[in-house]
């Protein structure tokens, strides 16, 4: 498929900077910007519960020492 764009000078430099900076030409590097996106909106994002919230960061403050730390030291 081929779809024509408009875009702002300073957008088109940009693009063109990061194509050269990674070696693509910038049809290339525009298909991959197009398929990362597609794929990243397709996969679900995992929301965690309030309770997974507060495990997960009980576990951080667990893992870590934080005795030293008056506030942090609380939580253990």
């Amino acid at each position: 498929m081929t779809i024509p764009l408009e875009l702002k000078p300073e957008i088109e430099q940009q693009l063109l900077n990061q194509a050269a900076a990674k070696g693509l030409a910038v049809e290339t590097f525009l298909e991959q910007l197009v398929e990362t996106q597609l794929a990243q909106s397709q996969s679900p994002s995992k929301v965690l519960s309030d309770e997974e919230w507060e495990a997960t960061l009980m576990q951080i403050a667990w893992f870590f020492d934080f005795k030293s730390h008056p506030v942090l030291a609380t939580l253990r």
